[in-house]
């Protein structure tokens, strides 16, 4: 994934030059921190000013993001404009591919810090004028979001984000490398898992600069993952395995809620690192915990006693174990209860 970087110059303040005036070998060399790097032909320039027409802005753009051209050397990006007339304001952006495992520290960092040295030169001025930026990295290992849906709130969606920095969670535990990332979901009572509405996508990772700090939003891309998902009727969990542990993902799906009176529902998800030896999962896993829950509070007006009686042809009770299910609509798809019985 990426992010983009913008160094702006404003009325070229400690450059010494007058504003206007032509300059020869413009330099900006700037020096990125570990795990960044530059994204071939990504490079913009754009001009600002009070005193530029619309058109002359326009002109300016479009000459200096042609003229320039970019040099690397390990972490240090070199960008050279040559001769130019110099504009009141500029910016040049450029994208940077994230490399997250050369940054952080643990892969569950809430925030990582990053700092780059620039330096702006030109033949008048060798000596140049220098800066520091700084800029941090949001890290949401998992994240949960539900909304209800349907009429009267007798289904709750949710959303599930799983390492949005791509990170090799397979480093979580110091000296011990996970073999297999579990995510489980213990739904509270009064919620019942729609098991065929379980989805799992890779995700496509967009980065967003508010203020300084780039905050990670993921959106699902491609088609859903062939993962089976396994669920507890008793426990009310859902567990699934995810496909890699280097990747971000997108987690989809639906409970039906079984409650008929308003209540608040919440319900935490988790994820669980495993190792294997001999083979076999180890009886002890590790379990990692993260701020990532879902809660709705659910409303539902109409509150009535519904008795079943299971009978024969001779109307007689029928002994043997039954499931009945309530839905809320003839096609079956809005449940409202579900309960298992033993005996007629």
């Amino acid at each position: 994934w990426e992010i983009q970087m913008n160094h702006q110059w404003n009325d070229w303040k400690g450059m010494e030059i007058t504003p206007y005036a032509p300059m020869t070998k413009v330099t900006l060399t700037d020096t990125l921190p570990a795990g960044l790097s530059y994204v071939d032909k990504s490079a913009v320039v754009k001009v600002e000013g009070a005193s530029l027409s619309v058109d002359d802005k326009a002109r300016l753009t479009t000459a200096l993001t042609q003229a320039v051209r970019v040099t690397t050397n390990g972490q240090q990006i070199t960008f050279t404009f040559g001769t130019m007339q110099i504009p009141q304001n500029m910016i040049l952006s450029f994208k940077t591919q994230v490399d997250i495992d050369k940054i952080m520290d643990s892969p569950v960092q809430e925030e990582v810090a990053l700092a780059n040295h620039v330096q702006l030169t030109c033949a008048q001025n060798p000596d140049g004028i220098e800066a520091d930026g700084k800029c941090t990295l949001i890290n949401r290992p998992l994240q949960k979001k539900g909304d209800a849906s349907i009429e009267n709130g007798r289904k709750i969606d949710y959303i599930v984000e799983v390492n949005p920095l791509s990170a090799n969670l397979s480093k979580l535990l110091q000296d011990e490398k996970i073999e297999k990332l579990i995510l489980q979901d213990a739904l509270s009572n009064g919620l019942f898992l729609d098991e065929e509405s379980v989805e799992v996508y890779e995700a496509k990772v967009t980065a967003k600069n508010n203020d300084g700090k780039f905050d990670t939003t993921l959106e699902k891309t491609g088609d859903k993952l062939s993962v089976t998902p396994k669920y507890d009727q008793t426990k009310n969990i859902l567990t699934l395995e995810l496909p890699a542990l280097d990747k971000p993902y997108v987690v989809t799906y639906s409970a039906y809620v079984t409650v008929s009176t308003g209540m608040e529902l919440e319900n935490n998800v988790t994820l669980k690192g495993i190792k294997q030896e001999a083979g076999k999962d180890v009886s002890k896993t590790h379990t990692f915990k993260f701020s990532g829950s879902a809660t709705a509070t659910i409303r539902i007006p109409n509150c009535s006693t519904l008795t079943v009686k299971k009978i024969d042809d001779n109307r007689q009770m029928i002994t043997a174990a039954a499931m009945f299910a309530l839905y809320t609509d003839k096609d079956s798809q809005n449940l409202l209860a579900r309960s298992e019985t033993i005996g007629g």
